[in-house]
């Protein structure tokens, strides 16, 4: 494959074509946060943590499945990425107990990690879980 040459938070990668935005990125040392990506598994983009913007995209895209092309032109912690991000944390932990924050897993937890980063204390979308579901 051939190296083809983009820009990721104002600084040129010269990369190989076919690489994720995700994987390019870590190879220069920019740290996109994932909750979904492992490196055993194909990815599927599945959990919206890993969305950057992309120069000429009206949306954020997946890191994770994005492939790069030459000329490309990535952010990846803009005022837009930040809150999208925080908006994700939020409904992921719409689901959660509102001890999370606190729970035993603490230290441990890459969804405790990133609410913390991401100055989420609590979700504007969590209710009680429904009586007669059972938690295990």
């Amino acid at each position: 494959m051939a190296k083809i040459n983009l820009t990721i938070n104002d600084k040129t990668v010269e990369a190989q074509e076919g690489q994720t935005v995700l994987w390019t990125a870590g190879s220069i040392g920019v740290r996109i946060p994932t909750l979904c990506h492992d490196i055993r598994l194909k990815p599927y983009g599945a959990c919206r943590m890993c969305l950057v913007e992309v120069e000429g995209e009206d949306s954020l895209l997946p890191a994770c499945v994005t492939k790069i092309n030459d000329g490309m032109v990535i952010k990846t912690d803009t005022e837009r990425v930040r809150n999208a991000r925080k908006g994700v944390i939020e409904l992921l932990l719409s689901n959660h107990p509102v001890d999370c924050m606190t729970c035993d897993a603490c230290g441990s937890c890459a969804l405790q990690d990133l609410a913390h980063e991401y100055g989420v204390r609590r979700s504007r979308y969590y209710s009680q879980p429904m009586k007669g579901i059972r938690k295990d």
